[in-house]
């Protein structure tokens, strides 16, 4: 329920199902942190996976009254200033490819307000309100997702994250 209630209906990501839950205690690399208030859990941070994530916070839910100043943080950039002590690590690569799907999800996602005209490695053209603008691809991932999201696009498009047991 706390997942469900700080990622899935906060943030664009991923939807998880009872399997998925079942699967994430067979990694041994990650350490499950829990925090607990009259028998029921309140709070559960994870901790560490694999190599790439060793020391590092992935995954953390409710967790602004706990001292987490000896870890490394991996969130969005709309999470980083709940917590000022800790260092934030922006990790994501995002490779655009079928632009008929990706321009259906944003049709979708935005109410028809951001539409893909081209886009190449070089470079994505694309109309938003109706107005055409044309930028890196990256930059394209940042205004959109940040870090530093464009004010326009924060307002329509929910923070996008996938947590370390998510990720690849």
């Amino acid at each position: 329920k706390l997942y469900q209630k700080d990622f899935e209906q906060k943030n664009l990501g991923l939807k998880r199902n009872p399997q998925d839950w079942q699967e994430m205690q067979s990694v041994k690399s990650c350490d499950l942190y829990i925090k607990e208030i009259n028998d029921s859990l309140s709070a559960y941070f994870f901790v560490g996976k694999g190599k790439d994530l060793t020391g590092i916070i992935h995954e953390a839910s409710d967790i602004a009254n706990i001292d987490l100043a000896n870890f490394k943080m991996w969130l969005s950039s709309d999470y980083a200033n709940r917590f000022p002590n800790s260092e934030v690590i922006f990790t994501a690569f995002i490779k655009w490819s079928n632009l008929e799907k990706l321009n259906e999800f944003f049709k979708k996602l935005t109410s028809h307000q951001l539409k893909i005209i081209k886009m190449d490695e070089k470079e994505i053209t694309f109309t938003f309100n109706k107005n055409n603008f044309t930028t890196h691809p990256q930059e394209f991932a940042h205004l959109l997702f940040g870090p530093g999201a464009a004010k326009e696009f924060k307002s329509i498009i929910p923070p996008f994250f996938v947590t370390g047991h998510d990720s690849v």
